[in-house]
């Protein structure tokens, strides 16, 4: 439908051009559901490389570049977890992330990692190696926000690194998880993680096939 405003009168025999300009509309999510997709690990283009980190913390504010919806709500900035997993809650800057993975949702952990993507959940270690690298890409209204967790050690396992990558998408409001390494370490938290977008109240989550604090080989 177009509402190309009031009614004009042209008076014979004047020409007239017209123009259209159209900007896409944002596609409200308030859920979700789960599509399979084949793994694309993207080569970023001038990537923010970020180095210092340490165990269990999130990172500084992270600027997503455009408007992105999240179960109902419009979020321009995120963290990042050193465990693997993206928090639209910016209060968690700096602040201490959970290592210890539960089944979603858990009363008794209300609060610990809700509002966020979980892609998945480990516990993953900076110190061990590994950097995690972010940045804009594509061309508006349709850019893709791109986050990589790049050789990032575990916390246990010293010999095994994770590498991954999620995606946000402009105006479709998208959401791509892509793991292109993730070792089993049976050692430690008997190797569990959770793959699970969450709100900010744990009223609405999306679990992919049962991968909710599973042991996955």
């Amino acid at each position: 439908q177009i509402d190309a405003g009031p009614d004009i009168v042209i008076c014979e025999p004047q020409d007239v051009n017209l123009s259209i300009e159209y900007t896409p509309n944002s596609v409200s999510t308030s859920d979700y559901t789960i599509e399979p997709i084949s793994i694309e690990m993207e080569t970023l283009t001038n990537p923010v490389v970020i180095n210092l980190l340490s165990d269990d913390s999130h990172t500084d504010i992270i600027n997503i570049g455009f408007n992105f919806c999240f179960y109902g709500n419009v979020y321009n900035q995120l963290v990042a977890s050193t465990n693997n997993y993206l928090s639209f809650d910016i209060e968690n800057v700096n602040a201490y992330s959970p290592w210890n993975t539960y089944p979603i949702p858990s009363i008794s952990s209300i609060g610990q990692v809700v509002n966020a993507i979980l892609g998945p959940w480990i516990d993953l270690n900076p110190s061990n190696g590994g950097n995690i690298s972010h940045s804009i890409e594509g061309t508006a209204p349709f850019r893709r926000f791109i986050i990589s967790f790049n050789d990032f050690g575990y916390y246990s396992c010293f010999d095994m690194q994770f590498n991954g990558q999620i995606k946000l998408f402009e105006s479709t409001n998208n959401i791509e998880i892509h793991i292109q390494d993730q070792p089993l370490c049976d050692s430690w938290n008997n190797g569990e993680s959770v793959l699970v977008i969450i709100n900010e109240d744990e009223t609405q989550y999306i679990i992919e096939n049962g991968w909710n604090n599973t042991t996955i080989t």
